[in-house]
């Protein structure tokens, strides 16, 4: 597969192309099972053997053996209920929970079935922009897996999980179409904005230090600055559908780069590789890439903040730096 490089590629990005470049799955396989045994956080046991379309085949050996053990733990441990009904349809994954998982691995997968034939097992305690998506597909019926409670299923249909962190152009494709044509109905009056920072100031991790001089910059370039916490999931699609540049911190968020309108462009801030190894998550540069959008990075420095997670750092933004990024991105109009 042909590498799409960094729109501002540098020496610093060399090390990262060290790494395997979207490594994506070209189809993602139905399957029927019957008598199986699900975790609620959907990973599935036949006859105490994983079923391998409830993992991810870019995992490690130590990742298998730790879900396996998790697996099997939940089985003697945990209540369960049991579901005689025909047509259940289990889409999420141990990670799903978040937004990036859910949107980019679990909610990818109805574009593949007509969800009309299907009841939908979803955990009870997903978050409200699980509910938000599923709401705009029609099902016979959804039934909500109790929080803690494990399944036991006499028939199931599963959908095998993508890559994680690789993405299929097609399939981002037509979900993204899907998801914009469906969150028409459901958003009147929607803003709009051509450039678009993401603030994290109100999370807990991964922060940007010096963000008021960050904001100081881009605001005088026309940015309009985000809080996604504050919008819907219906309002995000709608809103980065319009969006021709983006800036944001590495985190959740920068999923919603896979709505833009082709030839957006997006910056993602980045820790230091110096300082934290040279092994970088390049799930959005992927995700970027592989929706048909520029992708520019900038790696920052570390704060003083300890932690043992490189990823999950604050970071130091070079101001002059991002100037020259924003320069490179968009027509300097000031």
């Amino acid at each position: 597969m042909k590498v799409i490089l960094p729109e501002n590629y540098a020496d610093d990005f060399k090390s990262v192309l060290a790494q395997p470049y979207n490594n994506y799955r070209e189809s993602l396989p139905i399957v029927n099972y019957t008598n199986c045994y699900f975790t609620h956080s959907g990973i599935g046991l036949k006859n105490f053997r994983l079923i391998e379309e409830t993992l991810f085949q870019n995992i490690t050996k130590k990742y298998r053996q730790h879900f396996y053990k998790y697996a099997l733990y939940k089985y003697f441990f945990s209540k369960n209920i049991k579901l005689k009904e025909k047509n259940i349809l289990l889409i999420h994954n141990h990670w799903s929970s978040g937004y990036h998982h859910w949107l980019t691995e679990a909610l990818l997968k109805l574009s593949l079935i007509d969800t009309r034939n299907f009841t939908l097992v979803i955990p009870e305690d997903s978050g409200k922009f699980i509910y938000d998506s599923i709401a705009l597909y029609n099902f016979k019926e959804v039934i909500k897996l109790p929080k803690n409670i494990s399944l036991k299923a006499s028939e199931v249909t599963l959908i095998a999980n993508p890559n994680s962190g690789n993405f299929n152009p097609s399939l981002i494709a037509t979900l993204k179409h899907q998801l914009i044509e469906k969150c028409k109905t459901k958003v009147s009056g929607a803003e709009s904005y051509d450039y678009i920072y993401i603030s994290r100031k109100n999370e807990q991790i991964r922060k940007v230090e010096n963000e008021d001089e960050v904001i100081q910059l881009l605001t005088s370039y026309g940015f309009k600055v985000i809080d996604v916490m504050g919008l819907s999931f219906y309002q995000q699609v709608m809103l980065f559908s319009t969006c021709k540049v983006f800036v944001s911190i590495h985190g959740a968020a920068l999923t919603n780069a896979m709505f833009m309108p082709a030839g957006g462009k997006v910056l993602e801030l980045y820790r230091s590789l110096a300082e934290g190894g040279t092994w970088m998550n390049t799930c959005y540069y992927n995700l970027v890439t592989a929706s048909g959008l520029g992708y520019y990075y900038q790696f920052c420095k570390h704060s003083a903040q300890a932690n043992a997670n490189t990823d999950k750092v604050n970071i130091i933004v070079d101001i002059p730096m991002l100037e020259k990024n924003l320069q490179l991105m968009i027509e300097v109009k000031k």
